[in-house]
């Protein structure tokens, strides 16, 4: 049997749960500075991949799925044709340290479909 999955979620959820967030000058402001806070962001990019595989490893153990196709988000979604803003609270949202090189793993060591307007979550259902 084959899994689809909804692969833009996994990519989010591996991303943000191993990143560190670094303070550069955290006690210069902790010391009274006003200066703003200097932050980067670091990814331990084979632990992201090792995450990234163990969670499509056990979804396809708890569906008992011999296969998968992992799904990703294309351009032209239908939904930006709507009257009201999709989404809205999610511009200027900053997307996961390492997505890109992620991303990139994914689609060399999975098999995936990128969709065409529609989002992956569309797809999946």
């Amino acid at each position: 049997m084959l899994a689809l999955i909804d692969a833009d979620s996994l990519l989010y959820k591996v991303g943000f749960a191993l990143e560190e967030k670094n303070f550069w000058n955290e006690f210069d402001i902790e010391g009274g500075s006003q200066e703003l806070p200097e932050i980067t962001y670091s990814i331990e990019h084979e632990q992201a991949q090792k995450t990234f595989n163990t969670l499509v490893d056990n979804i396809m153990y708890a569906t008992d799925c011999d296969e998968v196709l992992l799904v990703f988000s294309g351009g032209h979604n239908f939904r930006l044709n709507f009257p009201i803003e999709y989404k809205l609270n999610r511009t200027g949202a900053r997307k996961p340290t390492g997505y890109s090189e992620l991303l990139a793993y994914v689609k060399e060591h999975w098999p995936t479909y990128t969709t065409d307007g529609i989002e992956a979550d569309d797809y999946v259902v």
